[in-house]
């Protein structure tokens, strides 16, 4: 069976089906209104929410938030305040039941463990966040994040990735999330299992004593094809 599937078979012992069956056991933030100049979709698990007016790049420095089962509701609620308040896109699954089951054997590609991604629209506001939310949650046990750099002692990771839904062709031909490089070429995103940046990515100073004391975390940069996957 291909494991990306293996969410839509827990559901039930008998259908293959959705994960996301009803509201019932949703986050009271999955049903709440985009709050006024915010624009919100819903993408199967996930809820996304950005200001209409702020523009965002197509890939960047995201921050990836971690979360407990039983916490999680917790650490929402403070990502969306803060998130709202700043003017801070951001996605997050819809109730603890999604999380619960992406932290299945085999479930995906996004990492077990993951409550929410913040979008911030360059490294000044990536070090504002970074520094805010360490700030509210640092001290909050959660689980480290495959591929993601651990940001002080709470649920704060970082990592270099797509912002727009963008695909091409990976090394076995299925489609997978992209960035672009230097000439603009797609390359599949890193979903390794340590922290890594494409060649071209320069890491953000701040973040270099961090990176530094990670010891066997730190990997080299990660490899990009040598010609487009895709155009």
């Amino acid at each position: 069976m291909d494991n990306r599937y293996e969410l839509y078979c827990l559901v039930d012992p008998l259908f293959y089906d959705s994960p996301v069956i009803d509201g019932a056991a949703d986050f009271v933030h999955a049903s709440r209104p985009a709050p006024t100049g915010w624009a919100r979709t819903e993408q199967g698990e996930l809820v996304a929410l950005r200001p209409v007016e702020a523009g965002l790049p197509e890939q960047g420095w995201k921050i990836q938030v971690s979360a407990r089962p039983g916490d999680a509701a917790l650490v929402m609620d403070t990502v969306w305040s803060y998130c709202v308040r700043t003017g801070l896109a951001f996605t997050f699954l819809r109730g603890e039941h999604v999380l619960h089951l992406r932290n299945a054997k085999h479930a995906g590609r996004r990492p077990g463990g993951e409550l929410a991604t913040l979008y911030p629209a360059d490294e000044t506001r990536l070090e504002r966040a970074l520094t805010d939310l360490g700030a509210l949650l640092d001290g909050r046990p959660c689980p480290s994040l495959p591929g993601g750099l651990r940001i002080g002692g709470g649920p704060l990771h970082v990592r270099y990735g797509a912002f727009a839904e963008r695909h091409c062709a990976g090394p076995d031909g299925r489609l997978e999330p992209a960035i672009a490089d230097l000439d603009g070429r797609l390359v599949p995103e890193w979903h390794g299992p340590v922290f890594a940046t494409p060649a071209w990515v320069r890491l953000p100073a701040f973040l270099t004593p961090t990176w530094r004391r990670g010891g066997p975390s730190r990997s080299t940069a990660c490899r990009t094809p040598s010609r487009p996957l895709c155009a």
